[in-house]
C-alpha cells in the first residue's frame, strides 16, 4: 500500500480542491498543500503543510523496512546499500524522462551547467513528490548504511536523537520559531512571527546559506540534552509502562 501511494499520488497531482468541490477540505488534507478555513461552529483556520498522501506511505514504508534492522549487520548494510543505490538510479532515469513524478519539469538553463543542474534537483517537496522522494531516501538509506560502521561518541550522539526522532521533531519547530522572532528584533529591531503570516521581510536582509547551516546546528545541538533526558525516561520502566511514549 505504501509503495503505491508514493508510486502513484502524483497521477492526483491535477485534481485541485475546485475540482473536489464538496469535499474540498478532505482533499486539501489528503493531497494538497493550502490553508483550510472553517466558519461554523468556530472561525478558525489550518494551514495544511504535510499532506496525508504520501506521508502515511512513506512512514508506512519506514515501518516495513524496519524488519531489516533485526537482520545480521552485513546483510542489513547491503540491503540498506543495494535499496539505497536503486532509488537514486530511478531518480535520475525518471527526472531525465522528464515526463512522470514531479509537477514541475527541469529545462537547460542559458545561465550553464550548474544551473541546469539545480533545475534538474530542483524537485517538489509540498506535497514530496516520488522523484523528491527518491532523490531524498535514496542517500538516506546510503547514509544509514554508513552509519552501521560509526563506533565511539559519534554514535552515542546519533543515538540519543534517532531514539525520539518525534519529540525532536515537536519541539524543533517552536524552537525555530522563538529564535527567528529573536534574529529580526536584534537584527532589524522588528518583531517577524512567521507563524500569523502577513509579514514583510526587511528589504536589507540578504539571504546566507551559511548562517542556513549554523542556525541548522545550534538548534540541532540545544534540543540535545532534552532529547538525551527524554530518551533515558522513555526506556526506563516507568517510561516503557506509557506504550503511547514510543511514537514520541
Amino acid at each position: 500500500i505504501s509503495v503505491v501511494m508514493i508510486l502513484g499520488h502524483n497521477a492526483l497531482d491535477g485534481i485541485s480542491t475546485r475540482d473536489a468541490g464538496a469535499l474540498a477540505d478532505l482533499w486539501a488534507f489528503l493531497h494538497v498543500r493550502t490553508l483550510v478555513s472553517f466558519t461554523e461552529p468556530l472561525a478558525f483556520r489550518i494551514f495544511v503543510a504535510y499532506p496525508l498522501i504520501p506521508w502515511i506511505g512513506v512512514m508506512g514504508l519506514g515501518y516495513a523496512l524496519g524488519t531489516w534492522m533485526l537482520l545480521d549487520e552485513v546483510t542489513r548494510r547491503k540491503k540498506l546499500t543495494y535499496l539505497g543505490l536503486g532509488l537514486i538510479v530511478a531518480f535520475i532515469v525518471l527526472r531525465a524522462a522528464n515526463f512522470y513524478g514531479d509537477p514541475t519539469r527541469w529545462i537547460v538553463r542559458r545561465e550553464g551547467f550548474f544551473h541546469t543542474i539545480m533545475s534538474f534537483i530542483n524537485t517538489t517537496k509540498y506535497p514530496p513528490s516520488l522523484l523528491f522522494l527518491l532523490m531524498t531516501l535514496g542517500p538516506a538509506l546510503l547514509v544509514l548504511a554508513w552509519f552501521e560502521r560509526v563506533t565511539g561518541w559519534p554514535r552515542r550522539v546519533l543515538l540519543v536523537f534517532g531514539r525520539v526522532p518525534m519529540f525532536f521533531y515537536l519541539l524543533h519547530i517552536p524552537l525555530i520559531v522563538l529564535a527567528s522572532v529573536a534574529f529580526w528584533y536584534l537584527k532589524f529591531d522588528r518583531v517577524i512571527f512567521f507563524l500569523a503570516g502577513g509579514f514583510r521581510i526587511p528589504p536589507e536582509y540578504e539571504p546566507n546559506l551559511v548562517m542556513v547551516y549554523v542556525s541548522w546546528l545550534l538548534v540541532t545541538l540545544a534540543l540535545y540534552p532534552a532529547c538525551k533526558y527524554y530518551g533515558k525516561y522513555k526506556f526506563s520502566r516507568s517510561g516503557r509502562a506509557r506504550r503511547w511514549l514510543r511514537f514520541l
